[in-house]
């Protein structure tokens, strides 16, 4: 490894130390390595291009003893990097909330690369509740032909649609039958009905404004008016170019789960009344938790892309069940028992808050988008 620059920068050694702190002019003895007064490093050698790389791998190779004791002790000791942590031993570990934030960013960072924006762009909403509906793609070609039918004066072309959608419509209605579902065609023009006003006029205007709206008497002009008008603008926009909101939401997602890891946390506090931890105790486990998962995860997310299997996704879960319950047991003493039945209910509160509280937080960025 002698091609490696030495961890140690020679500046830092003693014979360039000065008697006085460049940064503060604090008095320093030859001795000291930093300056008593501001912190820095006690050198009087002027910077060259070769110090700068010794500096830069040396804060790099520090950092990551830090990362990788983390990581050690997030993998092998379940549960024991959150109690090191918060019975305060941390000179070796990264700050929990910026180890699970930088995981998160890289993680949705690296996923956005996978997301397939074109084929979203093709995505429509209402055909595909529709197809669900029918059971079949022929209820969407009805569709088509009825619109292809009011543009035709030709009286064969006309005929010839006619029966076409004759034909589609009774087996559209075979299958409505079956199913016991409603007629899908009835289903449309519902949903197109339901629409208000203004709905109507941000599907025809994706650039409509306030003033607008109000202006047209389509929203009120209020603070809840406008809240509405935000949220249908960025529906509609969204609608009509998903892969734009989709792109658009990404980023923000691994802040969302940060702000979402407190939240989930006030429920620890009624789980294990008694154990006396504090709020930000049971924070601090649940951000060591949440990166472990994150990062099982994300190597699910990516070793399924090429291998998906049942057996596979259940000794995923199950080992995550068990990390958990390990995690639980480690960091809050519980008995087997006690652990095993908390684990239950974490496994199954967790990713149902999870998803409520993105779904809400999604709600509320479509009046941002």
């Amino acid at each position: 490894m002698k091609f490696l620059p030495s961890l140690r920068p020679k500046r830092f050694s003693l014979k360039y130390r000065g008697e006085q702190c460049l940064n503060c002019n604090h008095a320093l003895d030859k001795s000291d390595a930093y300056c008593a007064n501001c912190g820095q490093r006690n050198t009087t050698k002027k910077l060259s291009l070769k110090d700068l790389i010794e500096e830069l791998f040396s804060s790099l190779i520090s950092y990551d003893s830090k990362l990788w004791q983390s990581i050690k002790y997030m993998f092998l000791k379940p549960g024991e990097l959150a109690l090191a942590y918060t019975n305060g031993k941390r000179k070796h570990f990264t700050n929990p909330f910026r180890f699970f934030l930088s995981i998160a960013i890289i993680f949705f960072l690296v996923v956005s690369q996978y997301v397939d924006y074109e084929k979203m762009d093709k995505i429509n909403f209402l055909d595909s509740v529709k197809e669900a509906n029918s059971g079949t793609a022929d209820s969407i070609t009805l569709i088509n032909l009825k619109k292809d039918l009011q543009k035709l004066d030709e009286s064969e072309g006309r005929e010839k649609i006619k029966k076409q959608i004759a034909e589609l419509e009774d087996i559209i209605e075979k299958e409505k039958a079956a199913l016991d579902q409603p007629s899908i065609i009835l289903l449309g023009h519902a949903q197109d009905n339901d629409k208000t006003s203004l709905e109507k006029a941000l599907l025809e205007n994706k650039y409509l404004k306030y003033e607008e709206a109000i202006h047209q008497e389509l929203v009120d002009d209020s603070f809840l008016g406008w809240l509405k008008f935000r949220f249908l603008r960025g529906l509609a926009k969204s609608e009509q170019n998903f892969s734009s909101f989709v792109s658009f939401l990404l980023p923000k997602i691994p802040f969302y789960m940060f702000f979402f890891i407190p939240f989930f946390s006030l429920g620890y506090l009624l789980l294990f009344f008694g154990r006396q931890k504090t709020f930000a105790e049971h924070i601090i486990f649940n951000f060591s938790l949440s990166s472990f998962l994150l990062v099982i995860y994300a190597m699910y997310f990516f070793i399924s892309l090429y291998i998906e299997t049942v057996w596979f996704k259940a000794i995923v879960n199950l080992g995550v069940f068990y990390y958990t319950y390990k995690s639980v047991r480690n960091f809050y003493s519980h008995s087997k028992l006690a652990s095993f039945i908390k684990t239950i209910v974490i496994a199954i509160s967790y990713p149902l808050a999870l998803i409520l509280f993105l779904l809400g937080l999604t709600a509320i960025s479509f009046t941002f988008y």
